[in-house]
């Protein structure tokens, strides 16, 4: 069960077949509650992406991945096409795909690609 200070919203579904489900989401950061002042408005709302079988292969298990990104990976899509389908596909594993900080959506306007000279 989620705790009521930490709502997520469910947004729509983005993508449906016949196997899996793909819906899109977001939460408010808990690091907006003891550093808000420091988090800049565009990143203080986590956003993700779950992929979700339409058939749980097991009736009471329901295995799912959670997708962190590395360094310098924007949005969802390489996560989702070569990590989170391959995984429902072959073993039934859902997923859920985690918008870092700093990138992609929640990239803040102004934010350059950080300069290689040390300052």
């Amino acid at each position: 069960m989620v705790h009521p200070e930490h709502s997520i919203n469910v947004s729509g579904e983005i993508e449906s077949t016949a196997t899996y489900t793909v819906l899109e989401g977001d939460f408010l950061s808990p690091m907006v509650k003891y550093l808000g002042e420091f988090i800049p408005e565009e990143a203080q709302t986590a956003k993700f992406q779950m992929i979700l079988p339409k058939k749980w292969s097991h009736p009471k298990l329901k295995p799912i991945c959670i997708h962190l990104a590395g360094t310098g990976d924007h949005f969802f899509g390489r996560r989702r096409i070569l990590m989170a389908k391959p995984l429902l596909k072959e073993a039934g594993i859902g997923s859920i795909i985690l918008e870092n900080s700093f990138y992609g959506y929640r990239k803040p306007l102004g934010q350059q690609i950080f300069s290689s000279k040390r300052i």
